[in-house]
């Protein structure tokens, strides 16, 4: 009689964690971890993109997934924030590609400037 109680406790024993486990690996599915996710960069820059017009400077920024932050009209070209894979991929096109940088002059000292009425 004692061996069979012990046979009945290793059968719910062995159901038990057949059970938890199963548990345990659809949990797993249901909500992987963040390390399995791909990685992409998201580390956004400016560029001033220039091509032959202003709607098609507009087009491949937009086209690649960019965000355009100014219209430069009169060089033809935007301003815009693009990460690495959207810069690259505009490489690839016809378009004159210059990073924004912040602008600053060569002078050092304050200049005066005499009117005389």
């Amino acid at each position: 009689m004692r061996f069979l109680k012990g046979v009945k406790f290793f059968k719910l024993l062995r159901t038990t964690s057949l059970i938890a486990v199963n548990v345990a690996f659809l949990l797993f599915l249901a909500f992987p971890s963040q390390d399995t996710n791909i990685e992409v960069d998201e580390t956004l820059a400016s560029f001033i993109v220039q091509a032959d017009s202003l709607q098609e400077a507009q087009d491949a920024v937009n086209n690649v997934g960019g965000e355009v932050t100014h219209e430069l009209g009169i060089i033809k070209a935007v301003a815009a924030k693009l990460n690495e894979q959207q810069h690259e991929a505009l490489q690839l096109r016809k378009l004159t590609i210059y990073k924004d940088n912040a602008v600053k002059t060569g002078m050092t000292e304050t200049a005066t400037i005499n009117v005389w009425v």
